[in-house]
């Protein structure tokens, strides 16, 4: 048996705008599996992907897809993310960061992240992102006047 943590950050402005990082760190799970990479050689992995650039360079590709994927794919753009995958140190974080002018543009940004981390190194071999069948967990955020309130379902 293995655990992950998530963990989830927002910094607000008296102004609404901000900044949201959610982090995931699998080491342990990635200790579990640190035999069978290493056998496979692989290599470590220290990366940032931009999905607004990436979106843009595959957007032909990414036309093809039936319009529920696009729509998944376009709850990214606004986000970057940093993975780190290193068989050596056991080590297996990602970082999904985004900026935002009102709290609500990165609503839903939970599933967005476990999206992402589907696409990510070995997600040929993972079961669905979201762990239950394919719902997920929705998380919704609201600033106004002072009041921040975070709602998951």
């Amino acid at each position: 048996m293995f655990s992950c943590n998530f963990t989830e950050e927002i910094y607000l402005n008296d102004d609404g705008s901000g900044k949201i990082l959610i982090n995931f760190d699998g080491s342990e799970m990635m200790d579990m599996a640190g035999d069978e990479m290493m056998q496979g050689n692989e290599k470590a992995i220290d990366s940032i992907v931009s999905f607004k650039a990436f979106l843009e360079e595959k957007k032909d590709s990414i036309a093809t897809l039936p319009l529920e994927e696009r729509a998944k794919l376009k709850k990214l753009e606004p986000f970057n993310l940093h993975m780190i995958m290193n068989p050596e140190t056991m080590e297996m974080k990602f970082d999904m960061y985004s900026e935002f002018q009102k709290v609500s543009e990165v609503n839903d940004a939970f599933n967005a992240f476990q999206n992402a981390n589907s696409m990510g190194p070995g997600s040929k071999n993972r079961g669905p992102s979201t762990g239950v069948g394919n719902q997920g967990t929705e998380v919704d955020y609201w600033f106004k006047s002072g009041t921040f309130k975070r709602t998951t379902k």
